[in-house]
């Protein structure tokens, strides 16, 4: 018998079944017996659906790209930024603004360790590429990537006017040929932290050497101390 065959067989046997049966004895006997295809079906729909979102947001400018690390206590709101931040950029409809809150980074190893190394693994992955613009995190985790990653100093980085305003809140680094630097910036005193405060914790933010799109991010910067 063949394939076809079979198929046209275990057809008109079904359907043969569903004649017999009541409406309410059809929904039991679909429900019970095709469940897993349903189940089935919905994996597949997601995942084509994942793949074609993977494809269009990879066909779209991306405009300004940036982690926050270790956000305990949730500070930063990632899509309020994108949103508000975009309308100030303009993004258009291939454009795209990408930033991360739900990155970990613990090096002592005491929490998440996966979680943690698969977080610090893309960091370094997207610094290598020269596809990060900025990361903000805490004092502890700027101490660590101040002394292993190049950063680009905020004086060359920032408009004079704006670095003057600024400059009380930089923090100083040393560049790969151990010169001093402002490689990082205190965020206290930023939109999304002025009025809370959280005497254990600092955040501080750090520009990659690599970082690809300075102009919007010197805007972004702006945005986040007006």
């Amino acid at each position: 018998m063949t394939l076809s065959e079979r198929i046209s067989k275990w057809y008109h046997g079904e359907r043969a079944k569903l004649r017999t049966m009541s409406f309410k004895q059809k929904v039991s006997y679909i429900a019970y017996y095709y469940k897993l295809w349903f189940i089935g079906f919905l994996v597949l729909a997601l995942f084509v659906w994942y793949i074609g979102d993977v494809i269009v947001q990879s066909h779209k400018e991306t405009l300004l790209q940036g982690f926050i690390v270790n956000d305990l206590y949730d500070l930063f709101d990632t899509g309020e930024m994108e949103d508000e931040f975009g309308g100030i950029l303009g993004v258009g409809k291939n454009q795209r603004i990408i930033l991360d809150g739900d990155l970990y980074v613990d090096f002592e190893g005491r929490d998440a360790r996966d979680y943690s190394a698969a977080s610090n693994g893309k960091i370094i992955a997207y610094i290598a590429t020269a596809e990060l613009d900025f990361v903000i995190t805490t004092e502890k985790l700027y101490d660590h990537y101040s002394e292993n990653v190049p950063l680009l100093d905020f004086r060359q980085l920032l408009p004079a006017d704006l670095y003057a305003r600024l400059e009380e809140y930089m923090i100083p680094a040393l560049d790969a040929e151990g010169k001093p630097i402002d490689g990082g910036l205190n965020m206290e005193h930023c939109r999304f932290m002025e009025g809370r405060e959280h005497e254990d914790v600092n955040y501080y933010m750090f520009v990659p050497l690599s970082a690809p799109d300075t102009d919007a991010l010197c805007r972004f910067i702006e945005w986040c101390f007006v």
